[in-house]
């Protein structure tokens, strides 16, 4: 078993139950990024806080950069569905 790097995650600040996507807790790779994404989500600043430490958990995880990717790849899809952005191969 691979031993995993530090990174930072978003707890919730009464329960310690870490951030998830989909079941995987979501690591970002800095404080600054952490805290953004708190901002982009106003209804969590009161509740979470942003720790940086090892974590092991059960659920799997997933980086914020791919978090974003998937944000976006369905951001398009929306768009494209509701006529606003032509599909990929019509370009």
């Amino acid at each position: 078993m691979a031993v995993r790097g530090m990174t930072w995650n978003i707890f919730n600040k009464e329960t310690g139950q870490v951030l998830t996507w989909e079941e995987k807790a979501i690591d970002f790779a800095s404080e600054e990024s952490a805290k953004a994404f708190l901002a982009l989500n106003g209804e969590l600043v009161d509740t979470a806080e942003v720790k940086q430490g090892i974590l092991y958990y059960d659920g799997g995880y997933i980086s914020e950069s791919d978090l974003v990717h998937i944000w976006q790849q369905e951001m398009i899809k929306e768009l494209q569905e509701m006529g606003h952005m032509p599909d990929q191969e019509e370009e």
